[in-house]
């Protein structure tokens, strides 16, 4: 006799970890998300913002990624501390393929929770939900090149630069090159620990 377990996720559950709790957005994060993204150093590198944000953007973003989070077309989070539940930043999956089991990685913090590890931890958290409780494969993240700390973050966990687009990204009358990083499960499954 055969049985099988179906192991039911819950993709509204909130993902926490020691010191963050990553939740779906809510309208109400909206002056928060003004507050923490109105800032150059955040928008240097966004691709599709620029410097001063469009706060008319925020609630109709929030209203998508709260449609597509129901969907399973986007999961996008609000970063926030875990126990005072002060909102911070960003981190989402987006460009979900289940045939293909991969999605794109964003994430952007406000600058004053810069250099805590916080976002290390957020990514970190997401790979495991990517890997563990989603069953995707594989994982990417569009970079400019330019945007030195991103890089390192990816590549601290786990990601490999595995294509550069030449010229990728035009912003502000400028071109820059894109990087593009990839996470396999099979490479966190052999990474060795630090």
């Amino acid at each position: 006799m055969c049985s099988s377990v179906f192991l039911y996720v819950d993709p509204m559950a909130p993902l926490t970890t020691s010191r963050l709790l990553l939740r779906p957005l809510r309208l109400t994060d909206a002056e928060a998300i003004d507050k923490n993204i109105q800032s150059k150093a955040v928008l240097e590198h966004m691709l599709n913002m620029s410097y001063p944000y469009d706060t008319d953007r925020t609630i109709p973003f929030i209203r998508e990624a709260m449609r597509d989070f129901t969907s399973g077309n986007q999961y996008v989070y609000a970063i926030c501390d875990k126990h005072t539940h002060v909102f911070m930043g960003i981190i989402a999956l987006s460009h979900i393929d289940y045939r293909t089991r991969s999605a794109e990685i964003y994430y952007w913090l406000g600058d004053t929770y810069w250099c805590r590890g916080y976002m290390s931890e957020a990514v970190s958290a997401v790979i495991g939900h990517s890997f563990h409780d989603l069953t995707l494969k594989h994982l990417f993240a569009r970079v400019a090149a330019g945007n030195s700390g991103s890089i390192a973050l990816l590549e601290k966990a786990g990601f490999q630069l595995q294509n550069v687009h030449k010229d990728g990204r035009y912003k502000n009358g400028n071109y820059e090159d894109e990087f593009m990083y990839c996470l396999n499960v099979l490479d966190i499954a052999t990474r060795t620990p630090e």
